[in-house]
């Protein structure tokens, strides 16, 4: 069965986008752009969107880029590497009947890479947004990309995840999210 990303099914999940973390992420600024696109995507098509910050205390907050267009910004705090502690598992489980992740963020071969083997391990679709992912070494992003993809998560790019979430030119809301990729 081919899976799709469809916005009734799906949630956003931003990975540890942090301030002092990404200037030292390979293409950090392009990361961070991305991310904040599906950012507003996500509350235009509403759909529901989770933000975990690793160690706020030592890596700041999430960065402006994706805080300045947030409705709300109510991110979970932690401190194991990945993202499904049970505070976030209990989320998911208790208050949206959604079993598909559009994952994105950082690091690409960790915090990234257990978010995405543990969601799948919990029978989520998880599809990754390859241009909204990395690592601070170019070797390490390509590593966290080749495990998650090889572990059965759905490779995806910003633009062909925001376009299989419209479905359709004819979508109410085509051109606020096209104005968002153009």
């Amino acid at each position: 069965m081919i899976k799709r990303l469809q916005r009734e099914e799906t949630i956003l999940l931003i990975v540890d986008v942090q301030e002092r973390l990404i200037p030292a992420i390979h293409e950090g600024e392009q990361v961070a752009r991305s991310c904040s696109v599906l950012t507003q995507a996500a509350q235009t098509l509403d759909i529901p969107l989770i933000i975990t910050e690793q160690y706020p205390e030592k890596l700041g907050a999430t960065v402006p880029e994706i805080r300045g267009v947030l409705h709300q910004y109510q991110p979970i705090s932690k401190k194991q590497f990945s993202s499904c502690t049970p505070e976030m598992m209990d989320l998911l489980k208790s208050t949206f009947e959604r079993r598909k992740i559009l994952l994105c963020g950082v690091e690409a071969h960790v915090c990234v890479q257990q978010t995405a083997l543990d969601l799948l391990a919990n029978d989520f679709d998880v599809f990754v947004a390859r241009d909204a992912i990395s690592s601070r070494t170019i070797a390490n992003a390509e590593i966290g990309w080749q495990r998650i993809i090889g572990a059965g998560a759905i490779p995806v790019s910003v633009e062909s995840a925001l376009f299989e979430l419209l479905q359709t030119a004819d979508h109410p809301q085509f051109k606020a999210v096209h104005q968002l990729i153009k």
